[in-house]
């Protein structure tokens, strides 16, 4: 059962991946910044949660309380912004609490250490499937991994190492990393890649992009008057890198109000 491969809850990404996540895969998402590259993360471990899979997550870019507070909106259905300020209705605390008694049943480790190192990230993953049944580890955002290394040279080959033995820990690796600002909202690509994150490319087995248009002033003339279909963004998963499949573009969404991405209806 555990080398059965991991569903993303996203059916047409699982198709590019074969059925979903394998032990031994490490897979990179990249994006440009403010298109949501936490959210995807986080919307990802949603999913899983909701099969029953343990996740360690190592969430570099926010704190423990931050995405918590996004797995209940995804959960709940309830706007992050209410849930942030207390400000819900008797029916909505209903949603939240109730997302709440979902999540605490389930196996979900987080490590939001500020500044982690490489080296103390590798540590952590080996402890970590050595006492527990981890079924996926996640990481955002991998720009954020320090690595003390004497050259450009050195910290690729540092960070090489360090992942091919994480590659052996029997457990599919997610992680997030970004991709330098493009004023022109054109899509991304490899050729986008920044160098520090050429290790990172060269070992991955999948690598994909989400991509989104974000400075939308008007959601009305692209969707009706529904208030939740107003929130909701179209995306683009662009895989780009696949060892053992296709490469192609999938279609979603994003909804703002929850800040979680979401398939297509």
């Amino acid at each position: 059962e555990h080398l059965s491969p991991i569903s993303t809850g996203f059916g047409d990404l699982d198709y590019f991946l074969n059925g979903g996540l394998y032990p031994e895969q490490l897979v990179a998402v990249g994006a440009m910044p403010s298109v949501g590259k936490t959210s995807f993360v986080v919307s990802l471990i949603r999913n899983m949660l909701e099969r029953n899979k343990n996740i360690l997550f190592f969430s570099l870019d926010m704190f423990s309380r931050d995405i918590i507070r996004r797995l209940l909106a995804g959960t709940s259905g309830i706007s992050l912004r209410e849930i942030i300020n207390c400000d819900l209705s008797t029916d909505a605390f209903k949603y939240v609490i109730s997302a709440a008694q979902q999540l605490w049943d389930r196996t979900f480790f987080i490590v939001d250490t500020p500044g982690l190192s490489i080296e103390k990230l590798e540590k952590i993953v080996w402890a970590a499937v050595s006492t527990e049944q981890i079924d996926c580890i996640l990481i955002d955002s991998f720009n954020l991994i320090e690595c003390c290394a004497n050259s450009e040279t050195d910290r690729y080959k540092r960070i090489t190492n360090v992942l091919r033995r994480l590659k052996c820990c029997d457990a599919p690796i997610v992680t997030t990393f970004q991709c330098p600002c493009d004023k022109s909202q054109r899509e991304p690509s490899l050729a986008d890649v920044p160098h520090d994150m050429y290790s990172l490319i060269n070992e991955s087995d999948v690598v994909f992009f989400l991509h989104r248009t974000r400075f939308v002033t008007d959601l009305d003339q692209y969707y009706n008057d529904d208030a939740i279909v107003k929130a909701a963004q179209p995306v683009k998963i662009i895989v780009e890198k696949n060892r053992n499949g296709d490469t192609g573009v999938i279609n979603i969404r994003f909804n703002g109000f929850t800040t979680s991405f979401e398939r297509l209806p």
